[in-house]
């Protein structure tokens, strides 16, 4: 029993750490939420290019750890030609390469570009 417990330790702190000891759990997580939340992004953005949209509001919740291009855009309506300008033009820890419409605010970001519809 105690060769197993041993076993497991090594396994979680040797096998399965970052160079800090990090677990590496958490980095598989942040992969799978950012791949489904830009997956979900790929597809909310062709519909609104597909209707015509040319605003489009950038919505989520501001946190204790949001990135200043979040907190500075948060619920505003901006233009695709803002959007695309600001990204390529400023950089921020966590940025991610990439369309700014998919990979939004970077790694593990909570916001979204939603189609503004003209009435």
């Amino acid at each position: 029993m105690a060769g197993d417990e041993e076993a497991i330790k090594k396994l979680h702190s040797v096998y399965a750490a970052d160079k800090t000891g990090n677990n590496m759990r958490k980095y598989a997580r942040q992969m799978v939420v950012d791949t489904v939340a830009q997956f979900d992004a790929s597809i909310n953005v062709a519909a609104g290019k597909e209707s015509g949209v040319d605003k489009w509001l950038y919505y989520g919740d501001v946190i204790r750890d949001t990135r200043p291009f979040c907190q500075k855009h948060a619920g505003k309506e901006l233009t695709e030609e803002y959007i695309r300008d600001y990204f390529a033009n400023n950089d921020w820890a966590g940025k991610a390469d990439g369309d700014p419409f998919i990979v939004r605010g970077g790694y593990n970001c909570r916001h979204h570009f939603m189609p503004v519809y003209e009435e």
